[in-house]
């Protein structure tokens, strides 16, 4: 391995042809130069013999048409063609500014829309699938904590908002991030112009949700106990340990009677809800509200079943 560097240093230095006419091509002593020097690559430069004594340079002018070796060409050393100057060490570097990614142009007609995309872009063999960037958007959606405590008492955050462009936004998996950080994917329901498109943005730990049993009765009830009973009274409590008020909405729901024989009542003890039949989803309620920092706020529930006593009644999942 030594023997081989040796012998490549005592070659000649191999021409490698890009003419800049009389260019500069500085060898190791360039790094030696005063730093806050520049110099300039220009038909004729004067001789290091005749530069001014501050700009004087250790070193050789090699004509870059003959001469490369182990520096390489001007090219390589000042990253390409230059007609202007090149910083010396320890000056500070011209940054260009960012560009601005160029998006796709929609044309929408009665039927489909076709994205234009600017520009070019190779695809090589067996690289597999390519994302392009098609459009962005900057969007300031509703947020709420839901929580279903009567499934799961877990408080989840969602994003909502309603979709303007004329483009639909096509279904798929959408990569889902909280304040910088990836938390997961979730799916993504085709959405056209106008319509509200929901995102859940993964577990909120500072909304704790909890719902308890309050009071079951099973009874009889009308003349001669004509008739069975079931009561039952519930308790949710919600707590926002946020530094910040949130809304929050929670859902609970009523049992439904599928025949007049069995009747369903909401005991007066319940606490209003907001929406009944929530998307379109019978007996299933809803309470919304803004949840202040540190509140804890509590939602009652009560119902009564009443059916003939000679009858069976059994609660089945809706």
């Amino acid at each position: 391995m030594s023997t081989s560097k040796r012998n490549r240093r005592s070659e000649p230095p191999r021409a490698e042809a890009r003419s800049l006419g009389k260019t500069l091509l500085f060898m190791q002593q360039l790094w030696e130069l005063t730093h806050s020097h520049r110099i300039l690559f220009e038909k004729g430069a004067t001789p290091p013999s005749r530069l001014p004594p501050a700009r004087h340079i250790a070193g050789d002018f090699i004509d870059p048409d003959t001469a490369h070796g182990d520096f390489g060409r001007v090219d390589d050393l000042v990253g390409g063609p230059h007609d202007g100057a090149l910083a010396l060490p320890g000056a500070a570097p011209d940054r260009p500014d960012k560009a601005d990614e160029q998006q796709a142009a929609a044309e929408v007609g009665g039927f489909q829309v076709v994205f234009k995309i600017p520009g070019r872009v190779s695809v090589g063999a067996s690289e597999g699938a390519k994302s392009l960037s098609i459009a962005s958007a900057t969007i300031a959606p509703d947020l709420v904590i839901r929580s279903t405590p009567v499934l799961n008492p877990t408080a989840f955050l969602q994003a909502s908002f309603k979709h303007a462009e004329d483009a639909p936004l096509l279904p798929g998996r959408v990569s889902i991030y909280r304040d910088g950080v990836f938390v997961g994917r979730s799916p993504m329901a085709l959405a056209a112009k106008d319509e509200v498109v929901r995102l859940g943005f993964g577990v909120d730990e500072k909304v704790k949700v909890a719902r308890t049993v309050v009071r079951r009765i099973e009874g009889t009830a009308g003349l001669i106990g004509s008739s069975k009973t079931d009561e039952r009274e519930f308790k949710t409590v919600i707590r926002n340990a946020h530094e910040f008020a949130i809304r929050v909405a929670i859902e609970d729901q009523l049992p439904v009677s599928e025949t007049e024989e069995i009747q369903v009542e909401m005991l007066p003890v319940t606490t209003q809800p907001t929406a009944r039949d929530v998307r379109d989803r019978r007996g299933v309620m809803e309470w919304a509200f803004e949840a202040k920092p540190g509140e804890t706020r509590e939602i009652k529930l009560g119902w009564r079943v009443r059916w003939p006593k000679d009858k069976a009644v059994q609660f089945t999942p809706s």
